[in-house]
């Protein structure tokens, strides 16, 4: 509104927040407290000598529309930047519940890896013993072949033996039959030489005397 070429003082500040300016009445107050003097405030900074006297120059009903017009912008833009806000703010809310969710279930997940690794290694200690079962089992059958061969062998040799025991024995035995009746023989021959009318018709190899008698043997 104000037409004058006079120049504005610039606010100053420092790194300790803004310094106490000529013409306010605040110091280094927040304008939001509530004994902030605001009219101190603008008459120093934002009004020129000349403002006052433009504003009494022209018409009140186009002073009205003007001050009418900047308050209506200024409830709009207010509404606008606190549905703004608000929108943040439940932007916010939201996301904070997502990153909560999120880190749940990254929790949830890295148990289930953790449970995950564990059964794999479970599995593989398992697969080393079963393989170590399994050389172990192959081990033992290629000793119970070997023993059943060994076993089988022994047995044939046994076979061997009892057949060749039972032919030397036969042979044997048919030797000393064979001995024993030519000896029988021989005898019959000295008797029948020494006795030639002795009776020798009951006379046989296979009888013995018991008793004084001619028996089976």
């Amino acid at each position: 509104m104000a037409t004058s070429t006079q120049s504005r003082p610039e606010q100053t500040t420092s790194s300790i927040g803004p310094l106490h300016l000529e013409g306010s009445s605040s110091g280094g107050q927040s304008f939001w407290d509530s004994s902030y003097q605001h009219m101190s405030h603008s008459l120093a900074h934002n009004v020129f000598e000349g403002d006052l006297q433009c504003l009494l120059n022209q018409d009140f009903s186009s002073v009205q529309e003007d001050i009418c017009a900047f308050l209506h912008k200024a409830e709009v833009s207010t509404i606008a930047l606190c549905k703004k806000l608000n929108q943040m703010s439940v932007n916010e809310e939201k996301k904070a519940k997502e990153v909560s969710a999120a880190r749940v279930e990254i929790a949830r997940l890295n148990a289930e890896l953790a449970d995950y690794e564990s059964l794999k290694k479970k599995l593989k200690e398992e697969e080393a013993r079963s393989a170590e079962l399994g050389i172990a089992l192959k081990e033992a059958m290629r000793k119970s072949n070997e023993s059943e061969a060994r076993l089988r062998q022994l047995g044939a040799d046994t076979e061997e033996k009892e057949r060749s025991w039972r032919e030397q024995e036969e042979k044997m035995a048919n030797e000393a039959a064979t001995t024993y009746g030519i000896g029988f023989e021989a005898a019959l021959e000295q008797v029948r030489l020494l006795c030639p009318t002795a009776d020798l018709s009951g006379v046989n190899v296979e009888k013995v005397v018991i008793d004084g008698n001619l028996v089976d043997d």
